[in-house]
């Protein structure tokens, strides 16, 4: 991937390797030396650290953090339309449980 602006050109390398100022999304999955990769949850740095390769969709977040020690589990990719319809059905399916417990809520003394 070569892209040139105004005589800038920067590769995917440079990319990844010159974002260490880049703030951190929660779920960002950064790969240190030895290759194994760590997902980055609430106590994640705000900025630095090792190269980011990708980001964990907000959807999954919860299940990851909820995973026990040494539990082994896979990346897959998606497209952006997919991640954004994953959210939307997450929001649907909190929206509907909200309403259960206001009117649950609401009908105890």
């Amino acid at each position: 991937m070569k892209q040139s602006t105004a005589g800038i050109s920067e590769t995917a390398a440079d990319i990844i390797n010159n974002s260490y100022d880049l703030g951190i999304a929660m779920g960002a999955i950064q790969v240190p030396g030895d290759g194994r990769p760590i997902v980055l949850m609430a106590d994640r740095q705000s900025t630095g650290g090792y190269p980011k390769i990708a980001t964990v969709i907000g959807p999954d977040l919860g299940r990851l953090a909820q995973a026990r020690p040494g539990t082994t589990f896979r990346f897959e990719a998606v497209s952006i339309e997919e991640a954004v319809a994953a959210r939307r059905q997450e929001a649907r399916a909190g929206a509907g449980h909200c309403r259960r417990a206001a009117i649950a809520c609401a009908s105890q003394p």
